[in-house]
């Protein structure tokens, strides 16, 4: 399979035979994984059982987190609301939204466990040297893309493999496709190769206007998953929305189209 490669990088495509190489060398390949949204656990960060028990709404891990969802009368995980409030960074000098106790744990097995499981097999069996960069995905993708961007490269910088001029893989899934491109477009050198999986989620701000206003539901609605009012707090999510000058066109293989022009790109 030929990976998905932006023209603005210098990665080369995957050949399955440097695997191979790399085996016989006894030198295992570097592999990030950059899950989806949603696509990351989030839990507490205190390490105190009655904050991460499985009756607490402060956590992702669905199917085991709905238990929570449904002993409050089908809450949609409200314990996962935001601040929103937000506050100056002395270092960047850039406002910020405030952060509360819950952090990105792990991968979420339930919507990706046939490639995890492949994954974690390959680094049991010291094939891959497998790094899973998990995500808040409920603060901005900005800050989301810088975190992932230094972990990426602090683990590079102080990995053997990459002394040994063992350049990186890259496999991401949905919008950790667009929070990882930063990274490989400031620094191609870094990677030999990007696999991604189901692309990035680009259907427009439109899908998730309903879920602002109803919340993220299942089974037309039986199941909440996100409450309407955590759903207001996510930073990140109002990403997906146009910016000036921009809106949904969807024609001709394009999502967005100039907002001066109409769908058939006439003014």
């Amino acid at each position: 399979l030929k990976p998905n490669i932006s023209p603005q990088t210098s990665c080369s495509y995957f050949s399955p035979y440097a695997y191979g190489t790399v085996i016989m060398n006894d030198i295992k390949p570097i592999v990030f994984y950059v899950p989806g949204l949603y696509s990351s656990t989030l839990r507490p960060s205190s390490d105190s059982s009655s904050s991460i028990g499985c009756l607490s709404d402060k956590q992702w891990n669905p199917p085991r987190s709905l238990i929570a969802t449904l002993a409050r009368g089908n809450n949609g995980h409200a314990g996962l609301k935001l601040p929103i409030t937000w506050s100056q960074d002395n270092d960047s000098n850039r406002y910020v939204q405030d952060k509360d106790d819950i952090e990105a744990d792990d991968c979420l097995y339930f919507v990706q466990d046939k490639l995890l499981h492949t994954l974690d097999t390959l680094h049991k069996n010291g094939m891959i040297e497998l790094h899973k960069i998990v995500w808040d995905w409920r603060r901005s993708f900005e800050e989301a893309e810088q975190q992932i961007a230094e972990r990426m490269e602090s683990i590079i910088h102080n990995s053997p493999t990459t002394t040994m001029n063992k350049k990186a893989v890259v496999v991401t899934h949905s919008t950790g496709a667009l929070l990882t491109w930063p990274s490989i477009c400031r620094h191609p050198e870094f990677f030999s190769c990007w696999l991604n999986l189901a692309g990035c989620l680009l259907k427009g701000s439109n899908l998730f206007l309903g879920e602002f206003q109803y919340g993220y539901n299942m089974y037309s609605g039986a199941l909440r998953m996100l409450s309407k009012e955590a759903f207001y707090t996510f930073a990140g999510l109002y990403s997906y929305f146009p910016t000036e000058g921009e809106e949904y066109g969807g024609v001709g293989g394009r999502d967005w189209v100039d907002a001066n022009k109409t769908a058939d790109g006439n003014n």
